[in-house]
């Protein structure tokens, strides 16, 4: 089975964690939040969110985050990524993160805080950062930049297995695509690298249902 971590396309699979959108109706296994690009819309949204972060078949806050290139300005960004810090210690959820060229801002806030649920930094490219964002105790989810990323598959071996999901996000790419991808390169069998992520997968996104 290809657990997916992330995906923005709903494949109406019991394995996947599907980003809902506001107005979508409620499918098994979703996550929810505001990403920071939309950040200047999470006062009259944050009701909405918080309501459905309460609803049985929510299993994990976000994406939210930090983004230095795209968005409302990062004090904007920053008030509505510790509302769903809070949302997620609150009720006991992952947190589901994006961020693009803020890591050392998003490190001190997690720093601060020190949270106690699980935070995944979804769709890694830079991977001169992973050593630093795995010794800060984050998960690292994978997507299909791995698939022609040189500096990114060179990255992947140090990524212990269980600090490790995968994920699809908004490409259309297969996502046992990118498992055969990742498989290769840390020697893996295929079938070896599904068990090592449904471990992961289950224990992170505690409250998935296969059913």
């Amino acid at each position: 089975m290809y657990f997916n971590a992330h995906t923005h396309h709903h494949q109406h699979a019991k394995h996947e964690v599907y980003n809902l959108r506001i107005a979508e109706e409620i499918c098994p296994n979703f996550s929810i939040g505001i990403h920071p690009w939309d950040a200047s819309e999470g006062l009259k949204t944050l009701p909405f969110i918080e309501n459905l972060l309460q609803k049985r078949e929510c299993i994990a806050v976000g994406e939210t985050g930090l983004d230095r290139i795209q968005g409302p300005e990062l004090a904007v960004q920053e008030w509505l990524f510790r509302k769903h810090i809070a949302y997620s210690e609150t009720y006991q959820l992952p947190l589901i993160i994006h961020c693009v060229r803020c890591w050392n801002e998003l490190k001190l806030i997690r720093r601060e805080l020190n949270p106690s649920q699980y935070w995944v930094y979804h769709g890694i490219t830079k991977a001169a950062l992973i050593d630093e964002i795995l010794r800060e105790g984050l998960i690292l989810s994978i997507g299909a930049h791995v698939l022609t990323n040189e500096k990114l598959q060179a990255a992947i071996k140090q990524i212990p297995c269980d600090q490790l999901l995968i994920e699809t996000d908004d490409s259309l790419v297969p996502i046992a695509s990118i498992y055969h991808k990742i498989a290769e390169l840390k020697g893996l069998p295929v079938d070896e690298l599904q068990e090592h992520i449904a471990r992961t997968y289950k224990r992170i996104f505690s409250k998935w249902n296969n059913g």
